[in-house]
């Protein structure tokens, strides 16, 4: 079950990471005057592949804490900073809906 956190745990970073880059992309797009087709193609990419990552980090979590409850071993960070990617990605989620919404 050890290989199953770790792909879980990486494929979570990843699309973590992609989201923060989405993001940053949408807020510099603003800055800089993307064209309104760029600005709603980056929100939509941005609910396209939040669920997905909510779902693979909730997945991590509970992959997380019954692994520690076989090992006798819990790894706080790794919980901790999950639990922080999901309420950061869930917030980014809101938010594109929101303006998803706002602007078609």
């Amino acid at each position: 079950m050890i290989w199953l956190a770790t792909v879980v745990g990486r494929i979570s970073a990843f699309l973590f990471l992609s989201i923060i880059l989405l993001t940053g992309l949408f807020f510099l797009g603003n800055i800089q005057e993307f064209m309104d087709a760029t600005q709603i193609m980056l929100l939509d990419l941005v609910d396209i592949v939040s669920p997905v990552f909510l779902a693979a980090a909730v997945s991590f979590a509970v992959i997380l804490i019954v692994e520690g409850i076989r090992l006798r071993r819990f790894l706080y960070g790794r919980f901790v900073l999950t639990l922080f990617a999901i309420l950061l990605v869930s917030a980014f989620f809101v938010f594109s809906n929101f303006l998803n919404s706002w602007v078609s």
